[in-house]
């Protein structure tokens, strides 16, 4: 007979923006104004991911997720809150208004935490620029002017690039999950294509460095997150987060159960209703799937 595993996620069914990412800006918005913040509370699950990386035909490889390496810190990178004479979207070189961006990003940062002052943040004089042009703009990523519309000055802190080979590269706003030192953070991808040393697995940006506490030399791991909508920054991913169910009965794993089954759980949060996800084995499956292709 074949066993049925109960692997039992159950989220909240809320409303949500008919658009994500003027919901994420106006959240990036509000965040300047926010005093103190704590890493987000949340799960941490992740998903086998395989990413192909390139450079011209000087070198190409496969990387498997999760995978630990050395990250290049980047510089900086025009968001939509950057503005500049004359209507234009990108510098005229690396330092053209990049204070604003540097204070705005300030900001942001120290409400994680504190006792970081700005010359401690951006001590090196590349900590203080926009990134060079390559084969665009000064401060100009790899998907063209369309980042002016989409580059929160939140995301832009919390920012991946890797060497994506051509076609390759993931949708903009991709979530990873970096850890190194005992902390966790949220970055998205997709915006930017580099570094173009094979020394490196990739790049981040000096807030991204600062919260986990490392440099050009650390070995910082690098997952895909199962949850694509688990919010971007400081992460804690050993508490549950608020008004999360917990399953009661039937327990996760639970094997030969008689049928009905009766679903109970903690929590009595305020929601309209529950998913719950059914697979026929304890492995290979994903919240964003439900079910597995495993038929054994």
């Amino acid at each position: 007979m074949k066993k049925l595993y109960l692997l039992i996620v159950l989220g909240l069914i809320i409303s949500c923006s008919q658009n994500d990412d003027i919901k994420i800006i106006e959240e990036g918005k509000n965040n300047s104004e926010t005093a103190s913040r704590n890493p987000t509370a949340a799960l941490c699950n992740t998903s086998p991911y395989t990413v192909y990386h390139a450079f011209g035909s000087s070198w190409s490889r496969t990387v498997n997720l999760p995978a630990t390496g050395r990250f290049v810190e980047e510089s900086h990178y025009v968001t939509t809150e950057d503005n500049f004479s004359g209507g234009r979207l990108f510098a005229n070189t690396v330092t053209e208004n990049i204070n604003p961006h540097l204070q705005r990003s300030y900001n942001l940062y120290k409400a994680y935490d504190a006792n970081k002052t700005f010359n401690q943040l951006y001590a090196a004089s590349f900590q203080k620029q926009w990134t060079p042009a390559e084969s665009g703009s000064i401060g100009q990523g790899s998907i063209g002017n369309i980042q002016t519309q989409y580059l929160t000055p939140e995301k832009e802190m919390w920012f991946m690039t890797m060497m994506w080979a051509p076609g390759n590269r993931p949708a903009i706003d991709t979530k990873f999950l970096l850890s190194a030192n005992g902390k966790k953070v949220v970055v998205v991808a997709g915006y930017e294509t580099g570094p173009r040393s094979q020394t490196y697995l990739g790049g981040l940006t000096p807030e991204t460095h600062a919260w986990l506490g490392t440099n050009n030399n650390s070995q910082i791991t690098v997952s895909y997150l199962a949850n694509q909508s688990t919010p971007i920054g400081p992460i804690d991913c050993n508490s549950t987060p608020a008004n999360t169910p917990v399953p009661v009965s039937p327990v996760n794993g639970a094997t030969n159960l008689l049928l009905p089954i009766n679903f109970t759980y903690t929590s009595p949060v305020n929601a309209g209703a529950f998913r719950i996800q059914v697979s026929t084995s304890n492995s290979g499956w994903t919240a964003a799937n439900g079910f597995t292709s495993n038929t054994a």
